[in-house]
């Protein structure tokens, strides 16, 4: 039960920075850190190819890994759904940045790379889901 409620609190911790990247000004720093992340890329790793949007591209990616594996871990679900629900939600997301009031760019782009985050970060929780079940059921009670 512990475990679980440890999941329950970084959920909603992580519910909450992606609801204040989404929808806030606070999402500058994202802006911040692909443009960092490029310079070091192009300047320092010699990456010259690697276009900024690239970066914006990768941590879109990573942003939504923890939705979909939060949701195979809370809710159980499977991996599949969880993906779903997570691109669903991140539609959801650009959508209502599209509205003119938050001044925000609403993309594709987003949705396809938040979408293959949250596919990512579903099939990592449903492995160790599994990893975790196997475990249980092969190790007789003492």
């Amino acid at each position: 039960m512990e475990h679980r409620t440890g999941v329950l609190a970084i959920g909603a911790l992580y519910v909450v920075g992606l609801m204040l990247l989404a929808f806030t000004p606070i999402s500058f720093v994202l802006s911040e850190l692909t443009l960092k992340l490029y310079m070091v890329g192009a300047y320092e790793l010699h990456l010259g190819w690697v276009l900024p949007d690239y970066y914006g591209y990768m941590l879109n990616v990573l942003l939504f890994v923890p939705f979909g594996a939060l949701v195979v871990l809370i809710a159980r679900w499977p991996w599949w759904a969880a993906a779903l629900v997570a691109t669903a939600a991140s539609a959801a997301i650009e959508v209502v940045q599209y509205l003119p009031v938050l001044h925000r760019q609403a993309t594709l782009a987003d949705v396809i790379c938040n979408g293959l985050g949250a596919l990512l970060g579903a099939v990592l929780a449903h492995l160790v889901v599994r990893r975790d079940d196997q475990h249980a059921t092969s190790t007789p009670d003492t």
